[in-house]
């Protein structure tokens, strides 16, 4: 009966251990990914098409019979499924081809907590550009990744960029590739990549877009642990196991 207690022990270690080498040092919080597109958003009738927390989300709106003629649309394909590679893609478009009013988004935003160091790989491309006119804002893509430092009055948090970059749409610069590598201390951070296109104007087209990977890996010497079990950790713990199941045998089978 000792040897196994013992035994069981030794497993009951063997096993913690395993599953705190596998423990994963990146927590999702929220998963605030959407897409969305509007007809006339700024009056009662306006018709929006949404969609949210999904790896493939898809938005499309287009004028109601007699309305203008145009169409907006939205879509975000990512996934961070694999907890150390996450990657994102997302389009924005809006035509028009008489005054009206359409929008459309594609936002990656995530809110997630780092329990050990990781060192992050970051890798984003941005693109933005309209035909109408000169107004930046009718399309503009940017990406952000920033740390929580509180909150305020109102109890709302807050949160301080650690890297950023936009693009508006017009010219001269109406693209972007930047690459970012850091270490994230343990604490709560948020994600957010966004694609937006607005409609103004006669007749037009607008297009935002932006794609990334995002990379993480346990930071060496600061703790950090492996993504999974070691064979040795697996060895030892079959071994164990084994132990536990034949004294168990051994007790069952004795003579009353």
């Amino acid at each position: 009966m000792r040897r196994a207690r013992c035994s069981a022990g030794v497993a009951a270690i063997i096993l913690g251990s395993a599953v705190a080498a596998s423990a994963d040092p990146i927590t999702i919080s929220q998963d605030l990914r959407s897409t969305s597109a509007v007809v006339n958003p700024f009056s009662a009738s306006r018709h929006v098409e949404s969609a949210h927390a999904s790896d493939s989300l898809d938005s499309v709106v287009t004028a109601a019979p007699g309305g203008n003629p145009g169409v907006a649309s939205a879509t975000l394909t990512s996934s961070f499924a694999n907890s150390a590679h996450w990657f994102g893609e997302g389009t924005v478009n809006v035509s028009w081809t008489s005054p009206s009013a359409f929008a459309a988004a594609s936002f990656f935003v995530t809110d997630f907590d780092v329990t050990s160091p990781v060192n992050f790989a970051f890798t984003g491309s941005l693109a933005a550009s309209n035909s109408c006119c000169a107004n930046p804002d009718l399309a503009d893509a940017g990406a952000f990744l920033s740390v929580f430092a509180g909150v305020d009055s109102d109890g709302d948090p807050i949160f301080n960029p650690l890297f950023g970059f936009r693009v508006p749409g017009s010219p001269p610069v109406d693209a972007l590739t930047r690459s970012f590598t850091g270490l994230l201390s343990p604490g709560r951070y948020l994600l957010d990549l966004g694609a937006t296109s607005n409609g103004l104007g006669l007749r037009g087209t607008a297009e935002s877009k932006f794609a990334f990977t995002l990379d993480f890996t346990a930071a060496g010497g600061n703790g950090g642990p492996s993504p999974t079990p070691e064979p040795t950790s697996l060895l030892l713990l079959a071994t164990g196991m084994a132990g536990v199941f034949r004294h168990r045998r051994r007790i069952q089978n004795r003579p009353e």
